[in-house]
């Protein structure tokens, strides 16, 4: 199984494909909303995670995107903790979870542990 990742932040990009890797877990990192569809279509993920700072295209959209897409992926949205409206936003487009970048950074490994224990259970 994957996990797809809109982000453009070259130190988050780092650090989710640097612990993908330690990990062994499959990431596809996506720079734009065509980019993030077709790594959705192309991956069928079980993770998603979206930088809710990404400026390059509409974060909630892709919230919503891939809450709608056929792998019913788990999204989780992650922004600045002074962010309330962006991070409510997220979850009402859908994200099953929001978090700070602070608890994004810090869980990072878990998530994606949790994710390659889903695919050898399968």
């Amino acid at each position: 199984m994957q996990c797809v990742a809109l982000v453009t932040d070259m130190i988050f990009e780092t650090k989710i494909c640097g612990t993908a890797k330690a990990l062994g877990v499959d990431v596809t990192t996506t720079a734009s909303l065509d980019e993030f569809r077709e790594a959705l279509d192309n991956h069928d993920p079980g993770l998603v995670l979206i930088d809710l700072n990404e400026v390059s295209c509409s974060p909630i959209e892709a919230v919503a995107l891939a809450k709608g897409h056929q792998s019913c992926p788990q999204v989780l949205a992650y922004c600045s903790h002074v962010q309330t409206e962006l991070q409510h936003a997220a979850a009402e487009a859908g994200a099953d979870k929001v978090w700070p970048r602070s608890r994004f950074s810090i869980q990072l490994p878990l998530l994606l542990q949790d994710l390659l224990d889903d695919v050898q259970l399968e």
